[in-house]
């Protein structure tokens, strides 16, 4: 009976052995393509999810403001609408003026570096009244937020603070700084697992 020669019964092994590294070496880097792939994917869903969240809130500031923009509606903080109206006003500004340029990138195919011009300086300076409004608004509500009445009253000395304010409006403004306090929570611990997933990916195709 023939035998077959162990020089040819290792070389054979030697292919296979090759075929099956091969193998497994191409199916690595598809693996960390796809992981990338969602990774980006996820985090694009999750930033317009919050885009459109944050701009109907936009949009609701500016509307629940000018409803209750009579200061009668809250005398303990008379500032809280006018307030609301104003962040609302400019967070409507910068996600159109930022979506306008986001949608001309694409058109062109190319990423246009931002110019250092007024222009520039006007969006930064808008942004920076955007989130002194916010920290004022904070201030505004959670001051109110130990004593708020939302009864209409009469205090019975003249000289007794008025902490009256309309539920809807101190209400709003309450869960709307709560929301964006929320929000960056969020984004952080999102952030944070991206960067777990990527360098996860990464180790796993060295």
């Amino acid at each position: 009976m023939d035998t077959e020669n162990p020089t040819t019964l290792q070389r054979e092994k030697s292919v296979l052995l090759r075929r099956s590294t091969r193998a497994f070496s191409d199916k690595q880097p598809q693996e960390g393509v796809m992981g990338a792939i969602a990774t980006v994917c996820c985090s694009l869903v999750f930033s317009l999810i919050i885009l459109a969240i944050c701009n109907a809130i936009s949009i609701a500031c500016v509307v629940i403001g000018a409803i209750y923009l009579d200061k009668d509606y809250c005398p303990a903080q008379k500032n809280i609408a006018p307030v609301l109206i104003a962040s609302g006003a400019l967070a409507i500004f910068l996600s159109i003026f930022e979506g306008s340029s986001k949608i001309r990138i694409a058109t062109d195919g190319e990423e246009v570096e931002e110019p250092k011009d007024c222009c520039y300086f006007f969006l930064q300076i808008v942004r920076f009244a955007k989130l002194t409004l916010f920290i004022y608004l904070s201030i505004l509500v959670f001051s109110l937020y130990s004593h708020v009445k939302y009864e209409v009253y009469t205090p019975t000395n003249p000289d007794d603070p008025n902490y009256y304010c309309h539920p809807t409006l101190f209400i709003f403004a309450f869960w709307t700084i709560l929301f964006v306090f929320i929000c960056l929570g969020l984004g952080i611990i999102f952030c944070c697992c991206c960067c777990c997933m990527t360098a996860l990916v990464v180790s796993v195709n060295k």
